[in-house]
């Protein structure tokens, strides 16, 4: 299957299910009604039922987000046990919704985020200390409580000295954090479809094993390729997507219910299908 045909196949992939594409959205729309809910408390100052909605909120946004993930994994799942079908193109279902199930596969994946996001953050932090970025924000922070102490202005030539001298140091900061997401991202998503096909958390850190099997897919001509597509893809669906706003009322509502979870099958139907391509 050639790049092409993985992202066609993956856009058809949501829509041979439109109730469950729904069943995502309405969790969705459940969280934005609690929230709404709470900011109306708000409005009247109520403190109690605040706090007591403002839980509720949040323990419903963290089911939603894992159940969101688990499916996501299941999708995967299916895909690469029913691998001829995606091939040949026959006619499938998404898997069924099974709750449990879905809640405990999302904690697997949010253990696998923290794996590969961890590690990144702990580069960039000591690669900022390096370069000094702590220390002259410390400095900054200083000289303002200094200044303010006396009641003087920090002079323009100070103010200025500081965000030059300091801003090169955060751009390379930025940019080595940005390259450090990328690159382990890379390795994420193949790391999300091994766990997804062994259900074993141990599979996330096999790191040999994951890079031989983006090796085999092609690191080159067909693996980045496929991961710089896939978020163009999902950036433009996004944007147009957004546009749906803009009609009163419904036009949010439309976007909420299809949107997210249109995207979250779209991009796990994907990885599916790229991680295939590793055993043709």
């Amino acid at each position: 299957m050639n790049i092409s045909e993985l992202f066609k196949n993956s856009f058809k992939y949501p829509t041979k299910d439109w109730g469950k594409v729904l069943i995502l959205g309405l969790l969705i729309i459940g969280l934005f009604i609690l929230m709404i809910i709470a900011g109306i408390s708000l409005l009247f100052a109520q403190a109690i039922p605040i706090a007591i909605i403002f839980v509720i909120a949040l323990i419903f946004a963290i089911i939603v987000g894992l159940i969101y993930s688990g499916y996501g994994l299941s999708v995967i799942r299916e895909t690469i046990f029913n691998k001829n079908v995606a091939i040949d193109d026959q006619e499938e279902s998404l898997p069924e919704f099974k709750w449990s199930d879905n809640i405990v596969d999302g904690l697997k994946v949010l253990v696998l985020n923290i794996v590969y996001m961890i590690i990144p953050v702990i580069i960039t932090l000591v690669f900022a200390y390096a370069l000094g970025v702590f220390s002259e924000f410390a400095s900054i922070n200083q000289s303002l409580n200094i200044y303010n102490q006396t009641g003087a202005y920090l002079p323009n030539s100070i103010a200025t000295g500081y965000m030059v001298s300091n801003g090169y140091a955060v751009a390379i900061v930025n940019t080595v954090a940005a390259i450090l997401s990328v690159i382990f991202s890379l390795f994420a998503f193949i790391a999300m479809a091994k766990l997804a096909e062994s259900g074993k958390l141990g599979s996330i850190i096999k790191f040999r094993e994951i890079n031989d099997t983006i090796s085999r897919i092609g690191w080159g001509g067909n693996y980045i390729v496929w991961f710089i597509l896939l978020y163009i893809i999902v950036v433009v669906i996004s944007f147009i997507a957004a546009l749906i706003i803009f009609i009163p009322i419904i036009g949010f509502i439309i976007y909420l219910l299809i949107i997210p979870s249109f995207l979250t099958l779209f991009q796990s139907r994907s990885i599916g299908l790229i991680y295939n391509e590793a055993n043709n």
